[in-house]
């Protein structure tokens, strides 16, 4: 189970909160298909900006919400906020309803699963060395507080002719333990041989179930 099923969703509803905070069954499939669109543009486009999370909220027909967790918010919200402005108009001229574009700074980079993706997948794009690569995040993420680290990289590996599958952990990651607070990733790195896989459990500790639950 625990490689077959993805832990934020495993979790959902016990510790974890929803990425997509809404209800409706009348035009539940038209907005899946709007906040796939949103997610894909934004970090097709903000790649600089370090994105991490998405969060979607919405509460009536024009109360849409996005919320979007990011490394560096300069280059979301711009000079006087005239690139969020950009953005909102943006996300309402694709989906053909106003959105309001939130942003929330990541304070430790180490711990969020997503910026280690990202930050491992350039570096194998820029041809570093995977195994250095993926010993120095784990380490890095362990350094920071994290109780454990799971990194499994999967492709043709310092261009091999033949794929095959690498792992990297350190310290703990209980996937079946509900309580657990496991964050996970996906990220493919698209190098000049071929696409390598990037995946990244974190283990951040144990949550109390009952209590209000955690982005």
């Amino acid at each position: 189970m625990g490689q077959k099923v993805n832990p934020e969703g495993f979790r959902t509803g016990v510790i974890k909160n929803w990425h997509s905070r809404w209800f409706n069954e009348k035009n539940y499939k038209d907005y899946i298909i709007q906040e796939r669109k949103i997610e894909k543009y934004i970090r097709q486009n903000y790649k600089d900006a370090g994105i991490g999370k998405i969060f979607f909220e919405r509460k009536g027909s024009k109360q849409n919400k996005v919320i979007i967790h990011v490394l560096k918010p300069a280059f979301v919200i711009g000079q006087k906020g005239a690139e969020i402005k950009k953005l909102s108009k943006k996300l309402t001229d694709l989906c053909g309803e106003e959105y309001k574009v939130d942003v929330s700074e990541i304070i430790e980079p180490n711990l969020d699963s997503h910026i280690v993706a990202q930050t491992i997948a350039a570096q194998l794009a820029r041809r570093m060395h995977f195994k250095r690569v993926i010993k120095k995040a784990a380490l890095d993420t362990i350094s920071r507080g994290a109780k454990g680290i799971k990194i499994r990289i999967a492709g043709r590996l310092a261009g091999a002719e033949m794929a095959r599958i690498e792992w990297e952990r350190k310290g703990r990651t209980p996937l079946h333990t509900l309580r657990a607070n496991i964050e996970y990733a996906y990220l493919p790195s698209e190098t000049t041989y071929g696409i390598i896989g990037v995946k990244v459990w974190i283990y951040k500790g144990d949550v109390n179930t009952g209590v209000d639950l955690i982005d």
